[in-house]
């Protein structure tokens, strides 16, 4: 799936539930890996800026089975 405004509606979408997820982390990030909240904070605002840049993609998995 692609991330951000450069592939369209799916793309914007799928970058906003993606920087949410990441947004959730920061507690995990700043207490248990010790990063700054300021690092934090300065990393998770590059995000979108980078998706953009390099047309980055996020690849996933589904599988099911039938019995």
């Amino acid at each position: 799936m692609p991330l951000g405004k450069w592939a369209g509606r799916s793309g914007e979408l799928m970058a906003i539930d993606i920087y949410n997820v990441f947004k959730g982390f920061k507690g995990f990030y700043t207490s248990q890996l010790n990063v700054s909240e300021k690092d934090f904070d300065a990393a998770l605002a590059a995000l979108p800026g980078e998706w953009e840049k390099h047309h980055t993609t996020y690849d996933f998995y589904l599988v099911y089975g039938q019995k």
